[in-house]
């Protein structure tokens, strides 16, 4: 079943770097989220991902940052929709 997801590619008050992350997922064909700062998260388990967060980030929107990861790399599948 196609799901659809809103997935902002960068931060939108850095309009310029936006821009640029935007136009670069249209040409490529591909969605990002950024997160840089955690590392690769791909084969992370969730306790993995949640001690990454919390030493990186701290507690402050632990669990918004996590779910968004999370469910960025284990719901998402291809077919489905994402409105940036």
């Amino acid at each position: 079943m196609k799901r659809y997801w809103v997935i902002a590619p960068y931060d939108s008050t850095q309009t310029h770097i936006f821009e640029k992350v935007w136009e670069y997922d249209l040409r490529m064909g591909v969605i990002a989220i950024g997160w840089k700062e955690l590392g690769d998260v791909s084969r992370m388990t969730d306790s993995d991902l949640k001690s990454r967060i919390m030493q990186v980030y701290g507690e402050k929107n632990f669990t918004l940052n996590f779910n968004s990861v999370w469910r960025f790399y284990h719901e998402i599948t291809l077919g489905d929709v994402i409105i940036a």
